[in-house]
């Protein structure tokens, strides 16, 4: 650390990211709705957290995000870190501190 003590800022910011990882709401839906809730959901400073708008007829995507599917309505995920909560369907509900929850996104394909 003596000799080259800017290579370790690195550390600190993967330390930074395990302790408090960042955001990511993936919100599946069509028309003025989903345009609504991406704007709602990007309103005010949050530098961890990312949002994605992905309308329902957007069918070929990657990995997690394909699990990751449209309902009736307006649905929501939120992951943090590497873990995604349950899908959120009320747009009240997207505004709520994250609990943390067992679902993985990987694996949640819940309607």
């Amino acid at each position: 650390m003596q000799q080259m003590p800017y290579a370790h800022t690195s550390l600190l910011i993967a330390l930074d990211e395990y302790l408090t990882p960042g955001e990511t709401l993936i919100i599946r839906g069509d028309g003025d709705g989903l345009t609504q809730w991406r704007q709602l959901a990007q309103k005010g400073f949050n530098p961890r957290r990312q949002v994605i708008a992905i309308p329902c007829a957007e069918t070929a995507l990657p990995g997690a995000l394909a699990a990751m599917v449209p309902g009736q309505a307006i649905r929501a995920y939120r992951c943090l870190g590497t873990r995604c909560l349950p899908p959120i369907e009320r747009l009240e509900d997207l505004f709520e501190s994250p609990k943390g929850g067992e679902s993985q996104c990987s694996g949640d394909s819940t309607e």
